[in-house]
């Protein structure tokens, strides 16, 4: 949806198949590298608000982008009109919620215009309770009864309202969220993810340029993808479409005949395609280590580490915790060289400790598929890492047989990631 050539394409893809019947939008976001994310703009412009009492100059830009695509089309909209009139809103609800979600409702409001669909309001079925957590029961009701009528609609995404008609948001890339729970609520046959690659890859095809496309995954296997930092859907997404088993496809809105990746409920099906191991991962993380004699005989000493990060707005990845120790994975963003000594000083008082240490520069790396934690997987892993001098400062896999998670240093991620692509998939 960055602009009119992206909206021509989706125009064709929905046209092509008379069973895409609701369509969930997102905002406009960039047309190359350098550009505007329209969202990023609308935070800007409610801070604008809350500082200055308009936002004249940045909203200047949104209305310009949407003005530059309403252009390729003849629509029934007054869109500068509509434009002024979101634009008085923003000012007199002062709610970051609401100005953040406007993108959304503009995109949708001008593609319902486009193919002739009525437009649906997120605000009137996406239900959130008063402070502002998602409810789902109520939605389902609401979305059942409001689009049971409707044989097509265009829904904004990434926003719902409370009773009160108070505009909450989901958390970044919402808009996959609102998607799988307006397939929910409808009972859709399939939820179609629309993106920009070939569906989901067996890594990042940035450092694998060669990477072929995962056919078939599961549902859990897709949020640990998700989390471990492959950019395809929210890994909240999957979640509404649990209960009714809902398959999900992954395709690209600019190859819509390329591959695609469907994911199943189906937790026996096994993620493989000549290998097993899909790659992903992320950078720049710190690890705090903390020693403390018979750390493992007191029951509350994890919790009160935890609280001293959770007070220091700092929110904890992952944590392997051994006899006498602990390491906890964070966001390294969060742990300013300033407060890093600080930091230290309240993990030593608040339990005690001998040793409290920060390691830095650290990437992590999840290894997902079913039975990746086998023994012999594991030790590939191990021993394909150390014949390329990598060193691994931690590691870390569940009982559920589906994911390894590794830390190395920055400088080894991208080497890392190639590594264990070819070592379990082979170069394709």
């Amino acid at each position: 949806m960055a602009d009119a050539d992206a909206i021509c394409r989706v125009r064709k893809i929905i046209e092509r198949d008379s069973e895409r019947r609701f369509i969930v939008v997102s905002a406009p976001g960039k047309r190359y590298s350098s550009d505007d994310k329209i969202t990023d703009l609308l935070y800007g412009c409610y801070d604008d608000i809350v500082s200055k009492g308009n936002c004249a100059e940045r909203f200047s830009r949104v209305a310009e982008r949407f003005i530059g695509i309403s252009k390729r089309f003849s629509l029934k909209t007054d869109v500068e009109a509509l434009l002024n009139d979101v634009s008085l809103q923003m000012i007199t609800k002062k709610s970051r919620a609401f100005c953040a979600s406007r993108g959304e409702y503009i995109s949708a409001r001008l593609l319902s215009d486009i193919l002739g669909f009525e437009f649906v309001d997120a605000a009137t079925i996406i239900r959130f309770t008063g402070n502002g957590k998602f409810d789902f029961n109520a939605t389902k009701r609401i979305i059942g009864k409001k689009l049971k009528k409707s044989p097509n609609a265009v829904i904004p995404g990434f926003y719902g309202a409370d009773v009160a008609g108070n505009c909450f948001t989901f958390s970044r890339g919402g808009s996959d969220i609102t998607g799988a729970i307006v397939a929910s609520g409808i009972n859709a046959k399939a939820y179609e993810n629309w993106t920009d690659v070939n569906g989901v890859m067996f890594c990042d095809p940035e450092i694998v340029p060669y990477v072929k496309t995962v056919k078939v995954l599961t549902y859990k296997e897709l949020r640990e993808l998700s989390y471990g930092g492959a950019s395809v859907m929210h890994p909240e997404s999957v979640f509404p479409l649990t209960e009714k088993r809902i398959p999900i496809i992954v395709k690209n809105t600019f190859n819509p005949d390329g591959n695609e990746t469907v994911v199943i409920a189906d937790e026996s099906y096994s993620c493989k395609n000549g290998g097993f191991a899909c790659v992903t991962g992320r950078k720049n993380f710190a690890i705090i280590h903390v020693e403390k004699k018979l750390l493992d005989s007191e029951d509350s000493v994890r919790e009160k580490i935890l609280s001293v990060l959770k007070r220091n707005g700092l929110r904890a990845e992952h944590l392997l915790s051994g006899t006498d120790k602990i390491s906890v994975v964070v966001s390294a963003k969060n742990v300013s060289v300033d407060d890093r000594s600080d930091l230290i000083y309240k993990i030593e008082k608040r339990i005690n400790a001998d040793i409290v240490r920060i390691i830095d520069n650290v990437s992590l790396i999840s290894v997902v598929g079913r039975g990746v934690t086998e023994t012999g997987n594991v030790t590939r892993i191990f021993e394909s890492l150390k014949k390329e001098n990598v060193n691994l400062k931690m590691i870390d896999y569940g009982s559920d047989r589906l994911c390894i998670v590794i830390a190395v240093s920055n400088a080894d991620y991208e080497k890392s990631i190639k590594i264990l692509y070819d070592n379990f998939n082979g170069r394709q």
